[in-house]
């Protein structure tokens, strides 16, 4: 369940206990927070988006490419700017992505 369908699940049930007005700061708190989280009034704050719903958002985009290290494996990430390479070992499980723009 994504942030946003989680807040909205809390505003509908803050709404149905709301029967003498007691959750209104509430209710106008979680709206706030919708907003914040649909980028609506001001900019989008992606620290409280999961790992995992960001990895896929990226890989849904051209030019984006996914290379999956699995549980056991390691990749060795090699680059070579110039005369100098910077080698990197990353352990499974993980996942690199790439923008090849």
């Amino acid at each position: 369940m994504t942030r946003v369908e989680m807040l909205n699940q809390h505003l509908n049930n803050l709404t149905a206990v709301n029967e003498h007005g007691d959750y209104n700061d509430d209710i106008r708190n979680t709206v706030t927070e919708i907003n914040k989280e649909l980028g609506v009034g001001g900019a989008v704050n992606l620290s409280s988006y999961a790992t995992e719903e960001l990895r896929r958002e990226l890989t849904a985009r051209d030019n984006i490419r996914e290379i999956k290290v699995s549980l056991g494996s390691e990749a060795v990430v090699s680059v070579v700017v110039g005369d100098e390479e910077q080698v990197t070992a990353v352990q499974g499980p993980a996942r690199i992505l790439i923008n090849d723009y």
